[in-house]
């Protein structure tokens, strides 16, 4: 939770004010970016061998996958004509997955639809739930894998904060035969935020009413956070993390603010645009379900934007979605949204993760790879491990909050990472393509934000072999 709190509670106000604006702008542009998309996209030269490229292995997924490819390659532009799903597809059916259409299943607990429930009590509820359905899917790729003999297992780590306030579920899977390490964590937790944490919230715009200043005001949190590092380095790290805050009126203790928070990204050591388009796709819907077609193109900017290393001039990975403060007055909820909308909105995003992920694991888990390849990803990992320590809110936050609990907060770093004194990739190598793609954001789903994919895009999507 040391994460969650950091999303909400830190922030760099001038930058941040910058990029609210870029982000808002972000919709406008949307609007008005049909004749620009249209010449970006410009990719013919790829010819047919690009658009079997970029078909490749798709068939299982949702039905979204036709307009998915026609983004990366309009048809009109394409020799083959209308980009058809290769014929050499990985067949999960033999695996016994089905990872389609996960999450379209009523939820389990009542509490998550009852609208007489408070907020808090239904999120609490819908991250646990997520949590075991996350879980088991993963479980599930293990399985698949291993299929004579038991698959690697979570180990479920239940845990109380040492103040007595709060506590979570930390779900950990180490050393399997798909996953190197994979953490599913959730926390649920009531306190109170020093004057200082007020009043860094009230610099960014959150109104707390008539509460003093030196007040230490009582808040209530919850949230999932994941992150998943594979072992093949052709399947991608992934990260997820959906969280609810509120703050409390010290008198009364009833709610006098509230937002919600969250996303995922995609970490690819090698690319293939089949999966980040794929991951892409899947976290759009959501987006347009309840929030309009604006908001994926403003929080995919987002996205690129937060997780940037600086240092490097270069993004974590590929991307995906980014958002916080989400309340009924954010420039990215629809006019008139209520409470219940963007808390459908958060239960869509993050039941859209498995659906998202699962199946470009299962794509690649087989996929033969080298020690160079092996070697690659160790260097990306570090990368990761750079990110999190140096520059993500969430670990700096939590590693300075008394009586945090260090294993949860440092359960998102691989297992194992490397650097090694100026590494250069060879010029035309899968390496040095993914590397353009972390310098130059692709706009993967064609809505204008980001660089127009390009036939080096398509070179390597291909490669993925047979279950």
């Amino acid at each position: 939770m040391s994460s969650i709190l950091a999303q909400t509670a830190t922030r760099r106000a001038p930058h941040a004010v910058a990029q609210a604006t870029r982000r808002t702008a972000a919709a406008a542009r949307y609007h008005a970016s049909t004749s620009a998309r249209a010449s970006r996209s410009k990719l013919a030269a790829s010819g047919a061998a690009g658009a079997a490229a970029v078909a490749g292995a798709l068939w299982w997924w949702s039905t979204s996958t036709s307009s998915l490819v026609e983004n990366l390659i309009p048809a009109a532009e394409c020799k083959a004509g209308p980009i058809k799903v290769a014929t050499d597809a990985v067949n999960l059916r033999p695996l016994g997955l089905d990872f389609a259409h996960r999450g379209n299943t009523t939820f389990k607990s009542p509490v998550i639809m009852d609208t007489s429930k408070p907020m808090g009590e239904r999120m609490a509820a819908y991250v646990k739930e997520l949590q075991n359905e996350i879980v088991g899917a993963l479980e599930e790729l293990e399985q698949a894998e291993a299929p004579s003999f038991n698959g690697a297992k979570f180990e479920r780590d239940a845990w109380t904060r040492t103040d007595g306030n709060g506590g979570g579920m930390s779900c950990v899977l180490s050393g399997g035969r798909v996953f190197e390490k994979a953490g599913v964590m959730v926390t649920v937790m009531e306190s109170k935020m020093s004057p200082a944490g007020v009043a860094q919230m009230r610099a960014r715009g959150r109104d707390f009413g008539d509460i003093p200043k030196d007040a230490h005001v009582p808040f209530f949190a919850a949230g999932i956070s994941i992150v998943i590092h594979p072992n093949n380095p052709h399947a991608p790290t992934a990260h997820m993390n959906y969280r609810y805050f509120e703050v409390r009126d010290p008198k009364t203790n009833k709610p006098v603010a509230w937002w919600f928070g969250g996303g995922a990204d995609l970490t690819p050591t090698f690319l293939d645009a089949n999966d980040a388009a794929h991951f892409h796709a899947q976290l759009k819907a959501p987006c347009d379900r309840s929030l309009g077609k604006h908001a994926y193109p403003a929080l995919k900017e987002w996205c690129d934007e937060y997780f940037y290393l600086p240092h490097r001039k270069e993004t974590r990975g590929v991307g995906g979605i980014f958002f916080d403060d989400l309340d009924t007055d954010s420039p990215h909820a629809p006019k008139g949204a209520t409470k219940e909308q963007l808390f459908a909105f958060v239960r869509d995003a993050g039941r859209a993760f498995v659906p998202a992920y699962a199946p470009t694991v299962a794509r690649h888990m087989r996929q033969p790879y080298t020690a160079a390849e092996k070697r690659w990803q160790q260097l990306r990992r570090g990368r990761y491990v750079e990110f999190n320590l140096v520059l993500d809110r969430g670990t700096k936050f939590g590693l300075m909050t008394p009586n945090a609990r260090i294993e949860s907060i440092l359960v998102s770093l691989p297992e194992t990472a490397r650097w090694e004194y100026c590494h250069t990739p060879v010029a035309g190598s899968p390496e040095a393509r993914i590397l353009d793609v972390l310098k130059t954001p692709r706009d993967w789903l064609n809505v204008g934000i980001g660089a127009a994919v390009i036939p080096d895009d398509l070179l390597d999507a291909n490669l993925a072999v047979k279950a």
